[in-house]
């Protein structure tokens, strides 16, 4: 019975990820400078309980604590996080606001490999490429030694 409810979980997640990503993209094809953060900071409360202001005040390392609860990490939270947290840095860069995007992606990959550790069903070829993305925009000088030790076991777990 758990396994079948925590499939169902992970495929809800998963599609409302996807809702939320149409509306971004919506938002922003309206407004490419502005378009999609109202939508953001909505859909960050909705599907995490927490603000994504607090997210980007946060440092990365700190992140995954959030996530964390009696039943174990909550990969469908973090993965959300994370996927919002990169949306909101590729409007940072649309707005040429390179030091808050270059700021949000460690967070946003360090969310994003989290889930994809913890949860099996969030190891899609998207969210993988996401990761790939994101690694490849912050270089060696973006990655801290807590990514660095993460994105190891990441490629332990996922590949």
């Amino acid at each position: 019975m758990y396994r079948q409810s925590r499939k169902g979980y992970i495929e809800e997640q998963i599609e409302k990820i996807g809702l939320i990503l149409t509306l971004i993209l919506t938002g922003r094809n309206a407004d490419p400078q502005k378009g999609g953060v109202e939508e953001i900071k909505k859909s960050c409360k909705e599907l995490t309980g927490i603000d994504i202001s607090l997210l980007l005040a946060l440092p990365a390392d700190r992140l995954p604590t959030l996530f964390e609860g009696a039943l174990g990490y909550d990969g469908g939270r973090s993965l959300a996080a994370g996927v919002l947290l990169d949306e909101r840095a590729q409007l940072f860069e649309l707005q040429n606001l390179m030091a808050s995007a270059v700021a949000a992606w460690p967070k946003a990959l360090l969310l994003l490999m989290e889930a994809l550790i913890a949860e099996e069903g969030f190891r899609t070829p998207e969210y993988r490429a996401r990761v790939d993305t994101i690694l490849e925009k912050l270089g060696a000088n973006g990655v801290t030694p807590r990514i660095l030790e993460r994105l190891e076991t990441y490629r332990k777990v996922v590949g």
